[in-house]
């Protein structure tokens, strides 16, 4: 087993961010970093790296919601304030957008962004990403430890490569029959212990919270010699994910031969181990309360006070 000590030196937690309406507050990011560390208190000393993706001003009235790397200057002035907030923050490590004028800066998509945070800060095997908006639902994670997954990529062997496990919402807990052509006959693997943690085959690269080889991104996702060259705007799933299915299809002999050179699986679990928060449409929990909205009660009252908690905890570190 992975010790908890060790930690620190294998995974790098890394977060992929961009405008929201919900900024300058840092309420959503901090909530999806929160949980990781609620379910897997063993992280807290890994290092943490924001990946930043940029955003170009459009004219004013013409679009007031994000889209495809564009938005107005009120919206980029305050994702400006969310990214000062961040950097301020000793134990983060920010990968901020390359600036392009005085207001705005570089658009790369989710794809390029998480690559370029890779390059220029990982340093461990293994990173752990997840998009802004997921939160880990430690309830069905409670005996999933992070070391047993990450000693399942790290000790895999060629005939049964393990290079990616994501952890399943709501919508992947039903993958597995939704692809079944695409994924007939490829083995689940048995992770030995107390208790026993099976990994079903997963037939793509998809940005859900997922632990992976730093290496298997560098040479098989974003190296030269993949099967994508991801252009800006770019998703991982939408492009290369799709792909790695086709791929799938078409193959009828020796299948499990071709899904190892992928090695990507899914945690098997009963329920969700994630939950989407919906980033585009957040509103931070305060404000909410503020313009009469439902709550979930306890939930998100209970979710925003732990993330709170959280960073005066991780500044006073």
């Amino acid at each position: 087993m992975v010790e908890n000590e060790n930690l620190s030196s294998l995974i790098t937690i890394v977060v992929v961010t961009s405008p929201i309406q919900s900024n300058p507050s840092t309420e959503l990011l901090d909530r999806c970093l929160s949980s990781i560390i609620r379910t897997w208190p063993q992280l807290a000393e890994c290092p943490k790296v924001i990946a930043a993706d940029g955003c170009r001003e459009c004219a004013p009235g013409k679009n007031r919601k994000r889209v495809f790397g564009k938005a107005d200057a009120a919206t980029i002035h305050r994702y400006h304030m969310f990214l000062d907030t961040l950097n301020a923050r000793p134990w983060l490590t920010v990968n901020r957008p390359r600036p392009i004028d005085e207001l705005s800066t570089e658009w790369s998509g989710f794809a390029i962004t998480l690559q370029k945070a890779i390059e220029d800060h990982v340093t461990t095997p293994l990173v752990f990403v997840t998009p802004h908006d997921y939160e880990l639902e430690d309830e069905s994670l409670v005996d999933v430890t992070i070391d047993r997954l990450a000693r399942a990529i790290l000790d895999s062997s060629k005939e049964r490569r393990v290079n990616y496990v994501g952890l399943p919402n709501a919508k992947t807990l039903t993958f597995h029959k939704r692809h079944n052509i695409a994924l007939e006959g490829l083995e689940t693997i048995l992770l030995r212990g107390d208790p026993a943690i099976s990994l079903i085959p997963l037939g793509l690269w998809k940005e859900n919270p997922h632990l992976a080889s730093v290496q298997t991104y560098r040479d098989f996702v974003f190296g030269e010699n993949g099967l994508h060259r991801f252009k800006r705007g770019h998703f991982i799933e939408d492009t290369l994910g799709q792909q790695m299915l086709q791929v799938l299809k078409s193959t009828h002999e020796d299948k499990q031969s071709c899904f190892n050179s992928f090695g990507t699986y899914l945690l098997q679990s009963k329920a969700p181990c994630t939950h989407h928060i919906n980033g585009i449409s957040y509103v931070e929990t305060k404000e909410r309360a503020c313009r009469g909205y439902s709550l979930a009660k306890d939930f998100e009252i209970q979710r925003s006070e732990a993330a709170v908690e959280f960073v005066r905890r991780m500044n006073e570190h």
